[in-house]
């Protein structure tokens, strides 16, 4: 059995058993920059993981695609297109085609095979189309 004495009469340097050399202070200030970037990396990891603030977009409601595969959509002015995820109740209330601003959570997700901008839909809003236009 070896028992593993340490001397004290020399200094001994972060966790190892050998006396601070002059190339001490150099590992030492690489083991502690090596620390700090990867709290950094698994800091920065976690915070990207935090919700979005929630998308109001404006534009025209429709429904599209053939049963089973329709689905509602909402096409802004700018051409840009998201399918809505909403309630049964939500659904059932809206009567489409319709001009609507729409908050919600984005995300993308497949649609007939393709990637497909989705909006989880917290709430619909009637707005004219004249009066957008207008204040813009």
């Amino acid at each position: 059995m070896r028992v593993l004495f340490i001397s004290l009469r020399k200094p001994v340097h972060f966790f190892s058993f050998t006396s601070a050399a002059p190339d001490a202070h150099r590992k030492s200030a690489r083991f502690v920059s090596l620390f700090i970037t990867s709290l950094l990396l698994v800091s920065a990891c976690r915070t990207s993981s935090l919700t979005p603030a929630p998308l109001v977009v404006e534009g025209t409601i429709t429904v599209r695609g053939n049963e089973p595969f329709s689905a509602v959509i909402l096409q802004t002015s700018d051409r840009n297109h998201y399918i809505l995820k909403m309630s049964t109740a939500m659904r059932k209330r809206l009567i489409t085609p319709a001009y609507r601003r729409v908050t919600g959570r984005l995300y993308l997700e497949q649609w007939n095979g393709r990637d497909f901008a989705h909006l989880e839909v917290y709430q619909i809003e009637t707005v004219s189309p004249d009066t957008t236009e207008a204040a813009s």
